[in-house]
């Protein structure tokens, strides 16, 4: 079948509560699976389509790349959701880079599963970008966006994978901003330092595959974040980066002591994964 297995175990969910049984979704998985045929394999002779051998593909330089998934992680209040927005508000206008850094390629949409923020919190960035404006009473989105804010909580879940994939097939070539993985995983009952935190991320993956979006996980750093990589920062299980195309971490350029004012807001961005990896220092403020 052509219908991912994450929509296959929903239906079948419901069909189960229906007839009062109680089989874990990777029983139903499981027998998915049983009952689908395999993919034939590749042999010599056959005619491959030149653009399935195209290499992963730079949407910002090196650092994020396009059609992938893409996990960022970065410590508390660095700027990783700013830095998102700020990317979309550059596209949206047209412009050819975006902190120094060249845009390689473009999207016509950006889809926000932002459950990490309230309202306020998610229209203080789009005024400052210009993704939003004020008409007489009213504030007007840019049309070019979706928003699930905090009061949705829209979860990873079945039903919330389902949502996301129907407004990524509503909007073809969008990027789609998962804010973050914590929150919106929140009331699954992952423990997020084992490997079942995987498991929404690759039933993601696997829902939005049929659909033209680069997706990001906005994600936290695990404490020994200093002088680590993008692909050991992230909090949680070492698993999480190896269910994900590429890795981005963002961390402050210099240490503040503890009970001092910061007064540097610099930030270093690294990236390393599918791609060729890259690099960048900037400062995240109120007028980037």
């Amino acid at each position: 079948s052509e219908i991912p297995i994450s929509e296959q175990v929903s239906h079948l969910r419901e069909i189960a509560r229906e007839l009062d049984l109680g089989p874990s979704n990777k029983d139903l998985e499981r027998m998915i699976r049983s009952h689908t045929k395999a993919a034939a394999p590749l042999r010599g002779g056959d005619p491959i389509p030149l653009d399935t051998l195209h290499e992963a593909q730079g949407l910002w330089g090196d650092l994020l790349i396009s059609g992938a998934l893409n996990l960022v992680s970065a410590p508390p209040k660095v700027g990783k959701t700013a830095l998102m927005l700020h990317l979309a508000a550059c596209v949206f206008r047209g412009d050819l880079e975006c902190l120094g850094v060249p845009i390689l390629d473009r999207f016509e949409h950006l889809i926000v599963v932002g459950t990490d923020m309230d309202r306020p919190q998610w229209f203080k960035l789009f005024f400052r970008e210009g993704l939003a404006h004020k008409i007489d009473d009213k504030v007007i989105l840019d049309n070019r966006i979706t928003l699930w804010d905090s009061s949705s909580d829209v979860q990873l879940d079945d039903a919330g994978i389902a949502l996301i994939r129907e407004e990524c097939q509503r909007h073809s070539n969008s990027l789609l901003l998962v804010d973050t993985l914590r929150s919106t995983t929140s009331s699954l009952g992952l423990d997020e330092n084992r490997t079942e935190i995987c498991a929404p991320v690759y039933a993601l993956k696997m829902a939005c595959a049929s659909a033209s979006v680069t997706t990001v996980v906005n994600h936290h750093t695990n404490k020994s974040v200093s002088g680590g990589s993008a692909i050991t920062a992230s909090a949680g299980s070492n698993a999480l980066p190896g269910a994900c195309d590429n890795t981005i971490l963002m961390n402050w350029a210099k240490d503040c002591p503890d009970g001092q004012r910061r007064t540097d807001f610099r930030i270093t961005i690294s990236s390393s994964g599918r791609g060729k990896g890259g690099s960048l220092v900037a400062a995240i403020t109120d007028d980037i």
